[in-house]
């Protein structure tokens, strides 16, 4: 978050709905304290409660550049989409393409100026010497790290 990479964020927030990783209990109750902690920050932060209202208000006092998460955005462009007329009375609704503006607009704000990332060869190397699975073999490794029914005592 010191980056302000929300999107990046919820990302990793929303891997850990996975059912692949969702079903690791044991797992996930030999996470230090502090991990919990910051997890459950982050939860509170993307909670969905009041339109984002926590995360919102995160955002509006974070200094560009900044990464949004864009589910909200563009959740809120469908709203407008799906709630507002093309047209009233034959007529352009501005009021729709003000509002529409005022979405964008918001996400505009944080792309200047530019994030300036160093690259670091060591994690280059370290993502892509990771194998990409898919969700069948993500389950199935899963399953290997801790079995259906399996006790916390009977694991690795």
């Amino acid at each position: 978050m010191d980056m302000n990479s929300y999107n990046m964020a919820m990302s990793i927030l929303s891997s850990f709905g996975n059912s692949s990783v969702y079903r690791l209990k044991h797992t996930f109750s030999s996470i230090s304290k502090k991990s919990l902690d910051a997890s459950t920050r982050i939860q509170n932060i993307f909670s969905t409660e009041s339109s984002y209202k926590v995360y919102r208000e995160l955002l509006s006092r974070s200094s560009p550049p900044a990464i949004p998460f864009l589910g909200v955005y563009l959740t809120d462009l469908t709203f407008i989409e799906e709630g507002n007329k093309d047209k009233i009375n034959g007529l352009i609704n501005f009021s729709k393409r003000k509002l529409e503006y005022g979405v964008i607009i918001q996400l505009m704000k944080y792309q200047i100026p530019n994030h300036h990332f160093k690259l670091l060869p060591k994690f280059t190397t370290f993502f892509k010497s990771i194998p990409l699975l898919n969700e069948k073999d993500l389950y199935t490794l899963s399953l290997h790290i801790e079995p259906r029914n399996s006790k916390k005592k009977d694991l690795k």
